[in-house]
């Protein structure tokens, strides 16, 4: 390729325009306005995720402080219940222990002996039993996280002495049952 030819090649090419020397004699090109677009929308662009960050955490805490605040009512409300459970599962097993002669019995006794024990542990629960006033708005998502998992635990301690008594009692209702079936048939 001749110096004709190449001086024509380099005609064709675009040129920028230079407003200064780099280093050693190269040339730095100007800069264009959509490189100053692009900084602006980048910077724009870490705002807008840095408030969307901000905004979903903020929601997220609200979440679970709904949550929790839920499941505090709930517990207190189940924590009121059982108490009232174990008085009418005790008066049940009672009665049906003195139908059937077994109101001195040892296993009357062991029954006994496990009522107390879970009464026992209800007061103990009671004094752990967070508050249905507290709003938790001084708390944040970990501290909230933690206390749901403490809930939930206390939760199903109180569902598994529920699910005994109620079990309890539909023993005594069966018994119950086939005591009136032994009456009616001596008749």
């Amino acid at each position: 390729m001749n110096d004709r030819q190449q001086s024509w090649l380099d005609a064709q090419k675009p040129r920028a325009h230079y407003i200064g020397v780099k280093s050693k004699g190269e040339i730095m090109a100007e800069p264009h306005w959509t490189s100053y677009i692009g900084m602006i929308s980048g910077l724009v662009g870490v705002l807008v995720a840095s408030f969307s960050l901000y905004k979903s955490s903020k929601i997220k805490t609200l979440d679970l402080r709904l949550e929790l605040k839920r499941a505090v009512l709930d517990i207190n409300s189940l924590h009121e219940n059982l108490g009232e459970l174990l008085l009418r599962a005790k008066k049940s097993r009672e009665s049906m222990a003195a139908a059937m002669g077994d109101f001195k019995s040892g296993g009357m006794k062991l029954w006994g002996d496990e009522n107390s024990k879970d009464e026992n542990s209800l007061q103990e629960m009671k004094l752990k039993l967070p508050s249905k006033e507290n709003t938790y708005k001084s708390k944040n998502s970990e501290e909230l996280e933690a206390m749901l998992v403490e809930i939930h635990a206390q939760k199903n301690t109180l569902l598994s002495i529920k699910d005994k008594y109620i079990e309890s009692m539909e023993k005594d209702v069966k018994d119950g049952g086939f005591l009136r079936e032994q009456a009616h048939k001596r008749v």
